[in-house]
């Protein structure tokens, strides 16, 4: 028994493991790590914690070699060393997936590398059964690695985790192994030759075999053309085969990339000559700074890739202008490239040359991964430039043309870390504001009705997750008393709630004739005054069935739907009213999920729906028409003015794919500008909010966004119609990373992350997030809605309150007890004043238990005021417009009236404005819809209701 022998079994252990289950790439295991803690793991991070974990398991291995008192190493000599890991039960919620790794013989077989490289020493061989046991203990290893470090990164207020948080759990874990003795020699140097070659051959065959491919050109040509809308010719691809060959052996061979602003360009690749290696072993550190200074890319937490790039950098001398562009590489895409093994060949044809170096493992994983990305990277710009063409075949004329232009490719910025001062600042926030911050009302009239999940037969369970979408919340005054009155669909039962001067709440969905409505599965409600009379009419989202349009008449509702015109389809999730055209009429945009299951590019959704209010209770679908029939698995959908023209635009919240933003023309017609304004992400966006958070006159965005990772899901050469099969198994035993975050709207400029606002810690995930100013100090505070359902991983999560000091929101939800913060799985979030003083309260809505009523139990004395708007041109609610006050020195606000926003939520009609101190208004501002702007001059006192009537078109 010899290590030789040990490195051998190691590297068919590799094989034996990736011919038998699905050979992992190295972005799959990466995002199986940021997924087992939920926190991001930038790449440069991932690469130190592989070879912590190396060092850790060397040290493991070292620790036996000393306790052995043979030349081998038994199995009662591991047991007896790992015995301080074998004690964290908490570890096998992820431990089935790590386990199905080959990273674990990797390492192994790294380790042994690095001893007969002169790297490492004092290791005797291990037995089999030995060297088994240790490849066990591996995922145990890497995931009580990740929880360390995850902790100590929350400890240390970072956003990911940090290469200092993994050495600080590593120091921790490595406290088991100290005192060892001096190393003693092990085999001769280089003994190990030959290695690297069988590591790649077995990658290609295991890839073959488990997607069943074949091993030659004309597979991977074909599969190449399923996904790509121009096809390309066998001697383009042989080309960009040419190209990832250079590139291993650039990598390979030892050159380090370029770090400076300068990196090298593509056709340095096209050119390049081997002058023979300048190493005699390639390890992860040094593929890493080679493939990451030539080409630095983004690595998104779905694990999409996106280039940034510029062309023409040599201007002035150039006579064109740089031009900064952006390729982004969805995930399946890549797999799909992967899964024919394209690149490990690749691979095989650099290591032909004999003087080519062996290799660490996961440098070959990272190496080979890099080469998938740019084969993709030259297919979709050779692809870009054949559609801007006109050319039906991308020949090998137009791989050629990219390497005449000169790239630029640009890193993407660090993240803005949390500064430790902040931390005082919370502190003098909590010293302000006494808890409790809210006080539950409780009525014992408030109904509940747990749904119960129903399975129609022969349509997959995936159809049915609309049943996982819970139910939000419609607040309006409905009787035109000055008090909000509130509707809970679904769990609420389809009730209404009259308010009774703020000092109760009473079921009266009898007496306004709303008991008998033939509901099967009701998601949102609306309060919105369709035929401009005064008195709010009721809409009612129906999942499972038809969606219900209810006129006020008399004080009751009366059920319409049948002759209005408005006929709706199964799935439908949400639903927001505003007028398109500027007509004076609110129209209706109803937004789906899908039928069966939905395809990698989350577009085989049910087409949503735009019905065109033509007065009279009328209404005519336009959908087709104005381009909003789009087909993505739509969450949520909100109408605002996103480029401020006085025309209001949509913006649709998708599942399984990126969400849509359609700008108004002002014809009828929508135009999707979703690429141009940088909003390539792909997940499941639940919420969409609205705030002006850098005062800049246009609407930030706020989204809450889970992505959604399971290693049950496994695809064969996926492609954009290939179907995500996700039953309940899957869902329940799925991992979640939150991706929640505001967007500072710089149209016609792309949106932009403005750093780390929000306190680093566990957001969990998110459903409804709204806005609203709890202390009245001028500024909007958050209330996120968390958890799932129960019995999953994710299910029964603390709500969180954060206030806003600057710019910068506090998570209180951490200090004490208060009634807001509840475990739960919550779902939507109403903002309203249900007692009228002027401090805004909360509605929120549980999946499968009752709704909550947050009364804000604020102790300041901050003034506000509310606005009330009367249209007389426009729609008598004044729905879509825009309405900004100025106060003190150079203090302003903004605020729009909406019908439908956050998730499956609405906030009352009445508009309130915090003012702090401030005692006197100098101006208001209404922007009507349709851009019409009526200024109302001041001062005007706080502390009241400001009814505003839209002046009469002259």
């Amino acid at each position: 028994m010899t290590l030789r022998d040990n490195a051998l079994y190691a590297l068919n252990k590799i094989k034996q493991t990736e011919v038998q289950s699905d050979s992992t790439c190295w972005t799959t295991s990466k995002l199986m790590d940021q997924f087992a803690e939920g926190k991001e793991i930038l790449p440069h991070t991932s690469v130190v914690k592989i070879e912590l974990l190396k060092d850790l398991l060397y040290l493991i291995w070292r620790k036996a070699s000393e306790k052995s008192n043979k030349t081998f190493i038994e199995l009662n000599n591991i047991e007896k060393v790992i015995k301080p890991y074998l004690n964290d039960k908490a570890l096998d919620l992820n431990l089935k997936d790590h386990k199905e790794l080959s990273d674990s013989w990797k390492t192994i077989y790294a380790i042994i590398q690095d001893v007969f490289n002169g790297r490492k020493s004092g290791l005797i061989p291990l037995k089999y059964e030995a060297l088994d046991r240790l490849g066990e203990i591996y995922p145990y290893l890497s995931l009580k690695l990740l929880n360390h470090a995850k902790r100590q990164a929350d400890k240390n207020s970072h956003q990911d985790i940090k290469v200092n948080d993994f050495k600080s759990a590593f120091l921790k874990l490595a406290n088991h192994y100290k005192g060892l003795k001096s190393s003693y020699k092990t085999e001769e140097i280089n003994a190990l030759s030959g290695g690297t070659k069988k590591y790649i051959a077995d990658k290609v065959s295991s890839l073959i075999s488990w997607n069943k491919g074949e091993n030659n050109f004309n597979d991977v040509l074909k599969n190449l053309n399923q996904f790509l809308t121009i096809p390309i010719s066998m001697q383009a691809f042989e080309e960009v085969f040419k190209i990832g060959t250079n590139f291993a052996k650039y990598v390979g061979t030892g050159y380090e990339g370029i770090t400076s602003t300068l990196n090298l360009s593509l056709t340095f690749l096209k050119y390049y000559k081997h002058d023979g290696a300048k190493i005699p072993y390639l390890d992860l550190y040094l593929a890493y700074n080679a493939i990451d200074g030539l080409f630095p890319k983004e690595i998104k937490k779905n694990g999409d890739i996106l280039f940034s790039y510029m062309t023409n950098f040599i201007y002035p001398i150039n006579s064109n202008k740089p031009k900064l562009l952006k390729i982004r590489l969805n995930n399946f895409e890549l797999d799909s490239i992967r899964d024919t093994a394209v690149h490990w060949k690749a691979m095989a044809n650099a290591w032909e040359n004999d003087f080519m170096p062996e290799m660490d493992p996961f440098a070959g994983d990272l190496l080979a991964e890099s080469i998938s990305e740019i084969f993709l990277f030259l297919l979709k710009k050779a692809e870009l430039d054949a559609i801007h063409k006109g050319l039906k075949i991308i020949g090998k004329r137009e791989i050629n043309k990219i390497f005449d232009q000169h790239y630029y490719f640009i890193r993407s910025k660090e993240k803005q870390r949390w500064k430790k001062s902040k931390t005082k600042e919370k502190k003098k926030i909590l010293d302000r504001l006494k808890l409790p911050f809210f006080l539950e009302y409780k009525n014992k009239e408030l109904p509940l009705c747990k749904r119960k999940r129903v399975y129609e037969k022969g349509i997959e369970q995936y159809s049915h997750s609309y049943q996982f979408l819970g139910s939000g919340v419609a607040v309006g005054d409905v009787n035109n008393d000055g008090f909000t009155d509130i509707f809970l669909p679904g769990e609420g039962c389809n009730r209404l709630l009259i308010n009774r001067r703020g000092k109760s709440l009473i079921d009266k969905t009898k007496a306004w004739g709303l008991s008998n409505l033939n509901i099967s599965w009701s998601t949102q409600a609306l309060f919105v005054d369709v035929n401009n009379d005064g008195n709010l009419d009721l809409f009612i989202v129906d999942s499972a069935g038809k969606s219900k349009l209810l006129i006020q008449q008399n004080d009751t509702f009366k059920d319409v739907t049948k002759t209005s015109g408005i006929l709706t389809k199964k799935y439908a999730t949400s639903a927001t009213f505003f007028d398109y055209d500027n007509d004076g009429l609110l129209d209706l945009y109803i937004v789906y999920y899908g039928q069966g299951y939905p395809s990698l590019s989350g577009r085989n959704g049910v087409a949503n729906q735009l019905f065109k209010n033509l007065g009279n209770n009328k209404f005519k679908d336009y959908s087709k028409k104005s381009g909003l029939d789009s087909t993505g698995w739509a969450m949520v959908v909100s109408s605002v003015d996103i480029n401020m023209d006085g025309k209001i635009d949509v913006w649709v919240g998708n599942g399984n794919g990126p969400d849509e933003v359609f700008i108004n023309q002002g014809d009828g017609t929508f135009i999707d500008t979703t690429e141009k304004l940088g909003l390539y992400e792909r997940g499941d966006t639940m919420n969409i909010g609205l705030t002006d958070f850098d005062q800049n006159g246009k609407w930030d965005i706020f989204l809450t966004v889970v992505d959604m990772f399971s290693k049950n899901i496994r695809l064969i050469r996926p492609q954009r119609n290939t179907l995500l099969k996700i039953d309940d198994y899957i869902l329940q035993n799925s991992r979640f990373l939150t991706g929640n975050k505001l967007l500072l709207n710089f149209y016609p400029k792309e949106f932009k992350d403005p750093g780390q606002i929000f306190e680093p810690g566990e957001q969990g995930l998110s459903w409804g997030g709204n806005f609203f100013d709890y202390e009245n100090d001028g500024d909007e505070d958050l209330y996120l809605a968390n958890g799932f359902i129960d019995g999953v991983y994710t299910g029964n999560q603390k709500n969180l309150f954060f206030i806003r000091e600057g710019d910068v929101f506090f998570n209180l939800s951490k200090k004490g007890k208060s009634p807001e913060s509840f475990l739960g799985n919550s779902r939507s979030v109403g903002v309203l004043d249900i007692n009228n003083d002027g401090k805004m309260d909360l509605v929120v809505t549980n999946y499968m238990k009752r709704a909550k009523f947050l009364i804000n139990n604020s102790k300041g004395k901050n003034n506000w005021i509310k606005v009330r708007l009367k249209g007389k041109s426009s729609n008598r609610f004044g729905i879509g417009s825009v309405v900004k006050i100025y106060y003190g020195k150079d203090k302003k606000q903004m605020k729009m009236i909406t019908a439908g926003s956050n998730y499956l939520s609405q906030n009352d009609q009445v508009l309130s404005f915090g003012m702090g101190k401030e005692k006197l208004i100098n101006r208001l501002e209404v922007i009507w819809p349709g851009g019409r702007k009526q200024v109302f001059q001041g001062p005007f006192k706080t502390g009241s209701v400001m009814n505003l009537t839209e002046k009469e078109k002259l």
